[in-house]
């Protein structure tokens, strides 16, 4: 039988950076900056391993979010402000699909972004660009 699940905008909050997990990806030596940090989540669907994820991010103006990558595929799609990765500007109503293990980074433009972030499962992992490099140094070795 199917499963139908609603996330009020009337009831789902908007959180701060989930301390839990930023604890246990700085203990692996991983930084991140106060803006980072500042950034703000609303849940809409947490995800499974069989379920998909989805929530939106607020980063305040100018934010640089450090290169990393996932381990599964990811869409963002831009409500508000502007998303900036690489050379392209992405105003509100562009998106772009990250490909898992891809490793990116972008900044806010400078009246911050709102995005929806949509991933397949939950469990998407956080790899900084030292892990991925390593990761894909030693798939190279073995490969």
């Amino acid at each position: 039988m199917g499963t139908v699940r609603v996330a009020d905008v009337n009831v789902i909050e908007w959180q701060g950076s989930d301390q839990a997990k930023a604890a246990a990806i700085q203990a692996r030596g991983i930084v991140f900056t106060p803006e980072e940090l500042a950034g703000k989540t609303r849940e809409h669907h947490l995800g499974s391993e069989t379920e998909p994820e989805l929530f939106e991010v607020q980063f305040g103006p100018d934010t640089v979010v450090q290169p990393h990558a996932h381990l599964c595929d990811e869409i963002i799609y831009v409500i508000a402000g502007q998303l900036i990765l690489g050379s392209r500007v992405l105003e509100a109503g562009s998106s772009v699909l990250i490909a898992g293990l891809t490793l990116y980074s972008f900044r806010a433009g400078p009246d911050g972004v709102h995005f929806v972030n949509f991933r397949p499962r939950s469990g998407a992992g956080y790899l900084s660009k030292d892990e991925f490099m390593a990761q894909r140094g030693s798939d190279l070795a073995v490969g």
